[in-house]
């Protein structure tokens, strides 16, 4: 068979010798190719190269998914850099044309290839040159076989990658020459897989499948040379088989970790994570082999966090001999990654990277939280809260409240998921955004991450994203309409108009109708580029669910058959703990959670319980999906001293709301002594055996039970305070006359003369309820109404400048006429004088008043520029100018 072959390659050859080649002139991409002008070309399209083309120093050519090379007896010589990057799914096929004679990449030095995801096939040649002397003759000269790629000096790198059917794959024959091919196959290489001819340089050729699972070994029927290698190659830890995957990491977003014991675990609380690891098993991931998940401080920064990350991977790649891993990043976690991959600190140990909905460019919702302590929104939030409120408890005074945690600890991962583009606007400024970054909190991880230089090291991975577009009942928050307001500390940037008034209006919020946290534009991020991109119905906290089967298709190329959708958690249980105690559960169907005070069976542990271990400094346990009816809660004194245990039911409803009810145990502990006591949770309220039923405190600073002028702008002030039970925010209502009032001040310019009502209702997470009511009066002068004119002016409800001026110079009279009027009434002179003038002075106010209430009302050319309620209160508050 041997002598068979070799007598077919030296016919080749002869024939080879004997057919004229075209002459062909160099094509340099840089000028005469007009696809090449620019220092940075990308093609998406099929494309074909004819004879020799040249990538010169300095130009960076990028080859996308799915294109095919069809290569016409070509030398394509890469002095700069050629990156050919495929998909798992979508690789780059690069083929001969049929009727030509091979082909080959030649790396010179300084030069770069990158071959990612491709199919390589027909290259290599039995290199010579030609050059045309006249019409008639060509003359040719033999040089040695080449591959097809061709490493003569500079760099190359190959990943999965299938080098087939070539007369040579790869041919290494320059000098310190550096060639890293990984996870890749050689299979049906005509003379060689791999030849080189220099010792200097690096030639690894690790993790890959040579046609066999013993390797590359002697094969005379495959092989011309008999050997697929020739020259010294590090060929080892070869694939016993041909089809792999990479180990995978599921890398969590924000609150996506809880720590039990001193150790960081993927979600045990809401069980995000649980369907998609299930999936994982069940298409032959192996937990703990090729499985894994990645805990971590989400409080800490992402580039603290993206150190632990490359630790982890380091950890991975040892333990199973392999070079890269895989991972599957949801929100927060995607840029936590990306912060790895982007760092100097890279290890060129990713292969896929697959996003589940992050915020590229940040997220809105972020500022709430960050700038104003307002954490609402779903059932992560109100969870967040509690675990945010015990910590600020559990800090012997070190921070006042959740705000000051939050700034000064601080939760760095917060502040980098503000947005970097503009999305505040100014309501002062007739709506228009404010110019992203002057007048926002920065956010200057994001803005390092997404500077360009940065994003192009992406192309050293598979990038993929997957967003979730759930719709318009989402609510997704896209920017908030804000005006400046003296709040403390808080909302430093700018207070969202009306949000502390709960259940009317818009809260300040701008909408969009996405995934329900994470905006479309910032979750699809046009600015930084992916290989593959999809979106999907899913809301943001199950997108790890909803694309599970997407996930394994991008991975593996193949899509399961079925999926895993059982930990679907909505309503959890969560109980605090004050010190000093532990803490014991048992729920109504006798199984338990915590620590297992009363030696209780193991294997009776509430499913899906999470408890943080009794040795944290913030001790805490949660049942998912709780069932109602009465829990015995057991302690056990680490000391002596008062103690509270806080319980709270969280429940979300379909679109992502979610509210909460909350119960309060309180007791003296004593040091190793056991005591139980119960709770009885219920669909919508947590009766404890200290039932909370006072109400609220509502204290109304401002407006005060007085008489206000009618040009006042009185700012609301007050406060809600609640000993035992916390206040439910969502059941604050701010009413004005008996109607739902929004604004955080009163204009009196706006509200009729007389008596008006104020009032605050209020309720505690127990259901006790509280009003308060503040009476106030609204009186108007002459000097107020003049003032009031001007206002409405301003505020365009008087639409033209001589309806203004006219109105001015009308009251301007009246005033003149009130003040002689009070001169005279204050005068010595003689009573019966005194009155006449009085009585004609009054004539001429009420005429005055009268003629312009007449004019406002029926005159055409003054009414139609006085628009409501301005129209309304003049003529109201000019009544009580008459004498």
């Amino acid at each position: 068979m041997k002598k068979n072959k070799t007598a077919l390659v030296i016919f080749l050859s002869i024939l080879i010798s004997f057919i004229p080649i075209s002459p062909i002139s160099r094509v340099v991409f840089s000028q005469e190719n007009p696809l090449l002008e620019e220092d940075y070309t990308e093609i998406t399209e099929d494309f074909e190269i004819s004879g020799e083309m040249e990538i010169p120093e300095g130009k960076t050519v990028v080859v996308k998914k799915g294109v095919t090379i069809t290569m016409d007896n070509a030398q394509v010589d890469i002095e700069g850099e050629l990156i050919i990057k495929g998909t798992l799914n979508e690789p780059v096929k690069i083929k001969k044309k049929d009727g030509s004679y091979g082909y080959f990449f030649e790396v010179l030095s300084g030069g770069n290839f990158e071959l990612i995801n491709a199919d390589v096939t027909g290259g290599g040649t039995s290199a010579f040159s030609a050059e045309k002397k006249s019409i008639l003759n060509t003359a040719y000269a033999y040089g040695p076989m080449q591959g097809a790629v061709d490493v003569n000096g500079g760099k190359f790198s190959a990943q999965n990658v299938n080098f087939h059917d070539n007369l040579i794959a790869v041919s290494i024959t320059g000098s310190n020459s550096t060639v890293k091919v990984n996870r890749s196959k050689f299979l049906n290489n005509f003379q060689y897989e791999v030849i080189r001819t220099k010792t200097s340089g690096t030639a690894d050729f690790r993790y890959n499948w040579w046609g066999n699972p013993a390797g590359p070994i002697k094969n005379c029927e495959i092989y011309n040379a008999c050997w697929p290698v020739s020259g010294t190659i590090n060929s080892s830890s070869w694939l016993a088989e041909p089809n792999f995957h990479d180990p995978v990491i599921i890398v969590p977003g924000i609150l996506g970790s809880q720590e039990i014991n001193g150790k960081w675990t993927i979600d045990p609380v809401w069980h995000t994570y649980d369907n998609l690891y299930k999936e994982f098993a069940d298409n032959g991931y192996v937990p703990e082999k090729d499985l894994f998940t990645f805990g971590y401080d989400w409080e800490k920064s992402n580039i603290e966090s993206a150190e632990l990350l490359k630790i982890k991977i380091q950890e991975i790649k040892t333990a199973n001999n392999w070079s890269k891993v895989d991972i599957v990043a949801h929100s927060m976690g995607g840029l936590l990654t990306r912060e790895y991959i982007e760092s100097e600190n890279y290890a060129d140990d990713i292969d896929q990277l697959i996003t589940l909905g992050t915020p590229q460019n940040g997220a809105p919702e972020a500022y709430l939280k960050w700038d104003g302590d307002a954490w609402f929104w779903g059932g992560s939030d109100l969870y967040a809260k509690r675990i945010l409120d015990q910590k600020v408890k559990e800090s012997a005074g070190q921070y006042a409240d959740r705000f000051d945690y939050i700034h000064q600890k601080p939760v760095s991962s917060l502040e980098q998921l503000l947005p970097i583009y503009s999305y505040l606007q100014d309501v002062e400024n007739n709506y228009e955004y404010e110019i992203y970054p002057s007048g926002y909190p920065k956010n200057e991880f994001l803005e390092n991450l997404n500077q360009a230089e940065n994003i192009a090291k992406l192309r050293k991975v598979e990038f993929d994203k997957i967003i979730g577009k759930a719709g318009s009942d989402t609510g997704t928050i896209a920017g908030f309409k804000i005006i400046n307001a003296d709040m403390g500390k808080f909302w430093d940037h700018g207070y969202p108009l009306g949000f502390e008034i709960p259940l009317i209006g818009d809260r300040g919020m701008i909408k969009g109708s996405e995934d329900g946290t994470v905006p479309y534009e910032s979750a699809k991020s046009e600015n930084i580029p992916a290989d593959e991109y999809m979106e999907i119905n899913s809301v943001h906290r199950n997108l790890p669910t909803d694309a599970q089967k997407d996930v394994l298709e991008f991975l593996t190329g193949i899509r399961p058959e079925n999926e895993n959708r059982d930990s679907m958690i909505k309503d959890i249980l969560i109980t605090s703990v004050f010190s000093p105690i532990d803490i014991q559960i048992v729920s109504p169907n006798g199984q338990w959670a915590g620590k297992n005070i009363n030696n209780l069976d193991e294997g009776e542990q509430i499913d899906g319980a999470y408890y943080s271990g009794y040795e944290t400094e913030n001790e805490f346990l949660t049942v998912p999906n709780p069932e109602n009816g009465e829990y015995k809660v057991i302690t056990q004194g680490t000391g002596d001293g008062e103690y509270r245990i806080e319980i709270a039911k969280i429940s979300e409803d379909d679109s992502g709301v979610a509210s909460e009810i909350i119960g309060e145990i309180i007791g003296t502990a004593e040091n190793g002594i056991q005591e139980e006591k119960t709770v009885e949770v219920l669909e919508n309220e947590i009766i404890t055996e200290e039932k909370d039923v006072i109400a609220p405190t509502i204290t109304i600073s401002s407006p005060q039970n007085k008489i206000y002028l009618s040009d006042e702008i009185v700012p609301i002030d007050f406060s809600i305070t609640d000993d035992s039970s916390e206040v439910d925010e969502e059941k604050t209502k701010i009413f004005l006359d008996e109607k739902i009032f929004s604004k955080n001040e009163i204009d009196m310019a706006y509200l009729t003369k007389g008596e008006h009502n104020f009032k605050i209702s209020a309720m505690d997470k127990a259901g006790n309820f509280k009003e308060e009511i503040i009476a106030f009066s609204i009186q108007p002068t002459i000097d107020s109404i003049i003032e009031n004119v001007e206002h409405y002016y301003q505020n365009k409800l008087i639409t033209k400048k001589a309806t203004k001026n006219y109105l001015d110079a009308k009251l301007r009279v009246i005033k003149i006429q009130k003040m002689l009027y009070d001169a005279i009434n204050l005068s010595p002179w003689p009573v019966k004088f005194k009155n006449q003038l009085l009585k004609n002075l009054a004539r001429n106010i009420n005429r005055e008043a009268n003629d312009l209430i007449e004019k406002i009302q029926k005159e055409k050319a003054v009414a139609k520029n006085i628009l409501e309620p301005a129209r309304s209160v003049l003529i109201s508050n000019l009544g009580e100018m008459k004498m």
